[in-house]
């Protein structure tokens, strides 16, 4: 065992329990403590938690310190990756033992500690260097990991400024508008069209429903010939759940911007709505880089990261420096592996870093 999971080791983790919390030890043992003492556990802040804020309303309690919160480590080490924030969302995301108790998810928080600290120090020398001013800068703001992480990866090889490693927004590829689409054609769609590409888009579930088929037609009346020029043909269909309504209408929709150009807006109620759409429409672009080029998602301004508003926020870190500082930091390495920026997309870090960063909210652009 290395140095640093050893030291790791020795710190408790904590997990609330009914009454008070459970405790791991650093000789393996863990025991049950009362409610006063799992509360003076956690405002010392030396202790493994998953999920500091959650344990704060558990134990009604606020932390004194900061607090070696695993899921901040873990949103350092792996940027974007979505995960249940908990000992078992951990040990599933780790492929560690699950925890299936109290005990056994305190045991999880050492377990998963060294396995993440493992996991920078076996990065290579380029990533592990790419890695090291931000470690730095979090460290000299009081993150409790920093330290534990550079022990891993490394210190810097030379002095940086105060906020190296937050400067995300200079690596970014650039991008700029383009001039609008030309018109889209207005070829309709056959009943034949869409009946088959129906059944194209089901294939691998089986054969399409009756009213599926049903419902994939009458959606295709909006998609015909139009009886009078200027005036969109309009169709209004309701069916029940679990008719196959979004493979129904993504069957003429998608014959339609095959034939016509240079593409169709699907608007949705929901985000979730959004993201099922576009599941589906990984059976029409199997290919990722194919379905890349072909399907977009757009949604609002206030569903992105501004990097104007994160530059200020980073460059307000070199004067205040503190926990918010680590809280940026956690946001500097999602936005590094996030694709689009697009908060509810790829989860930033835990709750508790959106709330230390609130307010940084508008549109990626670089």
């Amino acid at each position: 065992m290395s140095n640093e999971a050893a030291e790791l080791q020795a710190i408790p983790a904590l997990i609330p329990a009914p009454g008070g919390a459970v405790l791991a030890l650093a000789d393996g043992s863990v025991r049950a403590a009362g409610l006063e003492e799992g509360r003076a556990a956690f405002r010392s802040g030396q202790v493994l938690v998953a999920h500091a804020a959650f344990v704060a309303g558990r134990l009604k309690v606020a932390p004194g310190k900061a607090l070696f919160d695993v899921l901040e480590l873990f949103a350092f080490a792996r940027p974007a990756q979505p995960f249940v924030p908990s000992a078992l969302g951990l040990a599933r995301a780790l492929s560690l033992p699950i925890p299936h108790t109290a005990e056994d998810s305190a045991r999880t928080l050492h377990r998963a500690s060294a396995a993440l600290i493992e996991e920078l120090r076996s990065k290579s020398e380029s990533d592990r260097a790419r890695l090291r001013p931000l470690a730095t800068t979090m460290a000299r703001a009081g993150w409790r990991w920093g330290t534990e992480i550079l022990a891993a990866i490394g210190p810097p090889d030379k002095q940086l400024s105060p906020i190296a490693g937050l400067e995300v927004w200079r690596g970014l590829p650039q991008w700029e508008d383009e001039a609008p689409p030309a018109k889209p054609g207005s070829l309709p769609v056959e009943a034949n069209e869409t009946r088959a590409r129906l059944f194209q888009l089901v294939r691998d579930a089986g054969e399409a429903r009756t009213e599926q088929v049903d419902y994939a037609l009458e959606a295709a009346y909006a998609f015909g010939a139009r009886e009078k020029a200027g005036a969109p043909r309009i169709a209004l269909i309701e069916a029940g759940t679990g008719i196959g309504k979004t493979l129904g209408y993504l069957a003429p929709a998608s014959v339609w911007a095959e034939k016509n150009g240079p593409g169709l807006w699907l608007s949705t109620y929901t985000r979730n709505l959004q993201r099922q759409i576009v599941q589906e429409i990984a059976r029409l672009y199997p290919d990722p880089a194919e379905r890349e080029d072909k399907a977009v998602v757009r949604k609002g301004r206030e569903n992105y990261l501004c990097l104007l508003n994160f530059e200020e926020a980073a460059k307000r870190t070199a004067l205040l420096p503190g926990q918010r500082a680590a809280a940026i930091g956690l946001i500097a390495r999602w936005v590094e592996a996030t694709g689009d920026g697009d908060m509810s997309g790829a989860r930033l870090a835990t709750d508790t870093t959106r709330r230390n960063a609130a307010g940084q909210q508008g549109v990626v652009s670089a």
